[in-house]
């Protein structure tokens, strides 16, 4: 009788530890985890009427304007780039997009550095609705990864704790309770509910000068080719069109680091050749653009909302070409 009451004591105790540590990685997650556009993105593409859907990087969330294709397009337009999203990624917010709609065309902006760099972001992952896609997406992108994204799911954001008095009065606001973009501004951006964030110039205000990620074959990641190959597939089987676009940069760092975007260009050119999906490279061939840092807000590519205006009005008068 002893020996049973003692594992069954042990078997609560370790259930009370467990609950205890479910109920504390709520509590964290909601504290330090700010509301961030992706909130947006999968609230209007659950809601919003999406025909058109924009994937990829920082670059295309600030450099992608909807309201501005949709003048060329003449479809709906959500943009769901975001800082940190990974071509795995993309292949599982345009999943999450079929589910809800009937999607016409994918842009998927291809940033080159995202295939060489290494994957350790998981902004998208943790505002993924919860489905058994999102179980999918956890095998394939969160378990293997780090360990710590499984037990302590908020500790990505641990490092963000003097943030919190701010998190949490955004987290009582009306507009995250409408899941919309009002409350995702300062004086550097604002950000709109089609997933656009415009960069705003700011007179005397010093560019980062960082150098961006830089494109070698050599360190292609597989899972970026084999996720964006599925993403390929997918829309194929789906009727979706794939459209493939790569934004223009500085011409001083497109000269700078010539041999490293040429080479990128070359590779994703030939990659794509035959595959029936359209590629623009806006820095190379017949579509190129010529802008210069002062069109950016960095060196690494990341416009003013007056560029994305007229790069957006060139990619739309592309795509409604075809």
């Amino acid at each position: 009788m002893r020996s049973f009451r003692d594992g069954s004591g042990r078997l609560l105790r370790a259930a009370g530890f467990l609950a205890i540590l479910l109920l504390l990685n709520v509590i964290l997650s909601w504290l330090l985890r700010a509301y961030s556009i992706v909130d947006v993105d999968f609230h209007k593409i659950a809601q919003g009427d999406v025909q058109d859907l924009i994937v990829g990087s920082s670059h295309g969330l600030s450099g992608l304007d909807p309201d501005v294709l949709e003048e060329y397009t003449g479809g709906k337009t959500q943009n769901a780039c975001l800082g940190g999203e990974f071509p795995i990624d993309s292949f599982y917010i345009i999943q999450e997009a079929e589910r809800h709609q009937k999607l016409r065309r994918v842009i998927y902006e291809l940033d080159p550095g995202y295939w060489v760099a290494g994957n350790h972001y998981n902004a998208v992952y943790q505002s993924f609705p919860r489905s058994a896609l999102k179980v999918r997406y956890y095998l394939d992108r969160v378990l293997m990864s780090d360990f710590r994204m499984t037990l302590l799911p908020w500790y990505q954001y641990a490092h963000d704790y003097r943030n919190i008095p701010r998190i949490v009065q955004a987290k009582q606001s009306a507009s995250y309770r409408r899941r919309d973009a009002e409350i995702l501004r300062d004086t550097t951006y604002f950000c709109k509910d089609n997933g656009f964030m415009y960069i705003n110039r700011i007179e005397g205000a010093a560019k980062d000068s960082s150098i961006p990620v830089l494109w070698e074959q050599d360190n292609i990641k597989e899972d970026s080719l084999r996720y964006f190959q599925k993403m390929r597939k997918y829309c194929q089987e789906n009727g979706i069109e794939l459209v493939v676009v790569t934004l223009p940069i500085p011409t001083e760092t497109l000269k700078q680091y010539e041999e490293h975007f040429r080479g990128a260009y070359e590779y994703f050119k030939e990659l794509l050749q035959d595959s029936g999906v359209v590629y623009y490279n806006l820095n190379y061939g017949a579509e190129k653009m010529r802008l210069s840092a002062q069109d950016f807000n960095d060196y690494d590519g990341h416009m003013y909302g007056d560029t994305a205006a007229r790069v957006s009005k060139k990619l739309g008068e592309l795509v409604a070409k075809e």
